[in-house]
C-alpha cells in the first residue's frame, strides 16, 4: 500500500491518504485495474472484471468519469518516471527490478539512463556498491555520453577492487568529454594504485591545468614526485597545495614538509613540519598530529 501510495501521490498530485477500507482488482496479467476508496458493492466488483480485459489506453478511457475527447494526446507515463518516484521514496530495489523489465519507448533512453544515475546514488549512499556498480553500469547502456556517470562507476570500481575496470570507465569518461576534470583526476589515482607513477603525474597535471585550484590535485602530484625520487620538484606543488589553503590545514603543510627533507632543505624542513604541528594539534587530530611528531623528530635527527 505505501508504494501505491507514492506512485498515485506522484501520478495525480494527489497527498491525502488512502480510506479505509480501500481495495484493488489485479487482473489475471499482475496489472492494477481499479482502485477502490471505501466499500464495494459486489455488482460493482462483477461488472468491474470487464475492465481486466482491456489494453492501457481503452482503460485510460475508461477511467474518466465522463465522454468526450482529447486535445492533446495524454502524457505518457514512463517506468523510469515511476522507477524514480520509488527510488526517491527508498524503494531502492522495487525502482531497479521496474527499470531492468521496462523497454524504453522510442527516444527515452535519456529518461532511463537518469533514472539509473538517481538509483545508483541512493545505492550508494547506503553502502550497496555492487548495487550502486550496476546501477552506473545500467545508466550509461542507456545513455554512454554522460562523463559523470563513466567517472562514478569507475569509482565504484576502484572501491570494489576492479582497477582495470576503473582505468576503462574513466577512459569512456574522456571518450565522453575529453577535458572532464573529476575523470583525470581518479584516472590519477588509479594509475597510481598502479605503480604507473609517471602516467599518474601527467594526470595531476592535466587537472591542475583545466583547474589551477584544486588543492588535491597538487598534493597528489607532490606525493607522486616524491614517491618516484624527485622531491625538488614536489616542492612547488605541495607549497601551491600550501597557498591554496591559506597555509591553515596541516596535511599540505606536512607534505611540503616532507618534499623540503627529501630535497635536503633540512632546517626549513623542521620548521614546516613544526608549523604542521601546531596546525594538527590546534584542530585536534592526535593521530596526524602523532604522526607529524615522529616525522619531526626524524628530520631533526638527520646530519
Amino acid at each position: 500500500v505505501d508504494v501505491l501510495q507514492t506512485v498515485r501521490n506522484s501520478l495525480f498530485d494527489w497527498f491525502r491518504p488512502f480510506p479505509v477500507p480501500t481495495s484493488f482488482l489485479i487482473s489475471a496479467r499482475g496489472e492494477l485495474v481499479a482502485i477502490y476508496q471505501g466499500p464495494v458493492e459486489a455488482d460493482t466488483l462483477v461488472a468491474d472484471l470487464k475492465l481486466a480485459e482491456l489494453d492501457a489506453e481503452a482503460l485510460r478511457e475508461a477511467a474518466l468519469p465522463f465522454e468526450g475527447r482529447w486535445l492533446s494526446p495524454p502524457r505518457q507515463i514512463l517506468a523510469s518516471h515511476v522507477a524514480s518516484v520509488l527510488s526517491q521514496s527508498g524503494h531502492l530495489a522495487l525502482a531497479a527490478d521496474m527499470l531492468s523489465a521496462a523497454e524504453p519507448p522510442a527516444g527515452a533512453e535519456s529518461h532511463f539512463a537518469e533514472a539509473y544515475q538517481g538509483l545508483g546514488a541512493r545505492y550508494f549512499r547506503a553502502n550497496q556498491l555492487e548495487a550502486a556498480r550496476d546501477a552506473y553500469a545500467a545508466s550509461v547502456e542507456h545513455d554512454p555520453s554522460n562523463p559523470r556517470v563513466w567517472t562514478d562507476l569507475g569509482i565504484l570500481e576502484g572501491r570494489l577492487g576492479r582497477i582495470d575496470q576503473a582505468l576503462d570507465a574513466f577512459q569512456q569518461a574522456l571518450a565522453a568529454n575529453p577535458d572532464f576534470v573529476d575523470a583525470h583526476y581518479n584516472l590519477g589515482v588509479a594509475l597510481l594504485l598502479k605503480r604507473d607513477l609517471s602516467a599518474a603525474a601527467e594526470r595531476f597535471e592535466k587537472v591542475i591545468s583545466l583547474a589551477p585550484s584544486r588543492v588535491d590535485a597538487h598534493m597528489q602530484l607532490a606525493g607522486v614526485l616524491i614517491e618516484s625520487g624527485q622531491p625538488a620538484a614536489a616542492v612547488a606543488p605541495a607549497r601551491r597545495a600550501c597557498e591554496l589553503t591559506d597555509h591553515g590545514s596541516a596535511a599540505p603543510v606536512r607534505l611540503l614538509a616532507a618534499a623540503l627533507a627529501e630535497a635536503g632543505q633540512r632546517d626549513e624542513a623542521v620548521r614546516t613540519a613544526t608549523e604542521a604541528l601546531r596546525l594538527a594539534t590546534k584542530a585536534g587530530d592526535d593521530a596526524l598530529a602523532a604522526a607529524i611528531r615522529e616525522e619531526l623528530q626524524g628530520y631533526q635527527a638527520a646530519p
